[in-house]
């Protein structure tokens, strides 16, 4: 559940842009400054990455998600400890491996790749709201 509240809050959440805030308020702000040309420079390339990052987040976190059933079907004592319990107790399994080694390292794989598809979300979200 907690996986579609983020996802709720990635792909619903929309920006406030000063206007619309002061639209809201009744406030009018009024502003009037010189922009040096290196700002100008600054302000496009960080519009030029603001706009890739609202392909990119979504290209990545699609990747990040595929990874785990990618594995799955190369190699599934990778990242379903299920198969490395079934494969110890059948024998398929070296016995000189750890035993705890090898329970953990597909729950440490799946825990690897949720975070990282947490803080991509996140990132994504700071930086759509940017």
């Amino acid at each position: 559940m907690p996986g579609f509240l983020l996802c709720s809050v990635l792909f619903y959440s929309k920006p406030i842009s000063l206007k619309s805030a002061a639209k809201s308020t009744g406030n009018i702000y009024k502003v009037n400054m010189k922009i040096k040309p290196k700002q100008k420079t600054f302000l496009g390339k960080r519009g030029r990455v603001i706009r890739a990052c609202r392909y990119a987040g979504p290209v990545t976190l699609i990747a990040i998600i595929l990874l785990p059933l990618i594995l799955h079907a190369i190699a599934p004592q990778l990242v379903n400890p299920f198969e490395v319990v079934s494969g110890l107790q059948s024998g398929t399994l070296e016995q000189s491996s750890l035993v705890m080694m090898a329970i953990l390292l597909p729950v440490l794989l799946l825990f690897v790749c949720l975070v990282l598809i947490i803080v991509i979300c996140f990132v994504y979200v700071t930086i759509f709201n940017e």
